[in-house]
């Protein structure tokens, strides 16, 4: 799921210089490719990825800390305030619900399992798919690990997922959080019945947000999708 290394070291020379050897990648990124084979390979390599750092019994440790999520639902009102953008009022009144729900939000996400080793930034531009070749079979290989750090499973399946907020149709009906799940299922790897809330409340958070992220990674389809997740997780979690 990751290249190979061929050979590496922490000397060269005589010099204290770290170096490595890995495999020579062929193919295209699955953003140069997207289509269902690779999208499902993307997910695939996930997991594949989660299931052999899990059987090396590598200890997790503690997990990057919590974002301040407060500040960053002040800055996307204070975002919608000041920039025209649609449905402004409905923004308005959907963070400020998300703002409440934080205390029970935060308090079962900060309770989750950590469960896994992420990736840290999942989407189609850091994978590799490799048509399948005398040397490999269909694959796809996870590329940029400079994010990877000990977490919870949904919150890698979330992060590609939102990348197509808006824009579904190119996921080819594939539900990351609901694959990655089969597919760890299938693995043996931890699964929880409570793991749909956790995705759930990830998504609030990240869609509550979108506003202020509008310049680089959204659109109005984007937007108008967060602000559907927004109010609908908000208005779940406040009962």
């Amino acid at each position: 799921p990751t290249p190979r290394v061929l050979g590496s070291g922490a000397e060269l020379g005589g010099h204290d210089l770290g170096w490595l050897v890995i495999e020579r990648l062929e193919g295209k990124t699955v953003a140069g490719d997207l289509t269902e084979r690779s999208m499902t390979g993307l997910l695939n390599a996930a997991v594949e990825f989660q299931a052999r750092a899990d059987a090396q019994g590598i200890a997790m440790g503690e997990p990057p800390g919590t974002p301040d999520w407060s500040g960053a639902l002040e800055q996307s009102k204070v975002w919608v305030r000041d920039n025209p953008i649609d449905e402004a009022k409905r923004w308005k009144k959907a963070i400020g619900a998300a703002h409440k729900t934080l205390p029970v939000a935060l308090s079962k996400w900060e309770s989750r399992s950590i469960n896994t080793w992420c990736h840290g930034d999942l989407h189609p531009g850091n994978a590799m798919h490799m048509e399948p070749h005398s040397d490999h079979p269909d694959r796809c290989v996870l590329i940029d690990l400079a994010l990877v750090h000990a977490g919870h499973w949904v919150e890698d399946a979330v992060y590609l997922e939102h990348l197509f907020w808006g824009h579904e149709e190119k996921l080819f009906g594939i539900k990351p959080v609901r694959q990655m799940r089969k597919l760890r299922k299938e693995r043996g790897l931890a699964v929880e019945e409570h793991d749909s809330e956790l995705a759930d409340i990830k998504r609030m958070l990240m869609a509550a947000c979108a506003p202020s992220f509008f310049g680089v990674e959204g659109d109005s389809k984007y937007l108008s999708r967060a602000l559907e997740l927004t109010e609908r997780i908000s208005s779940k979690l406040l009962g």
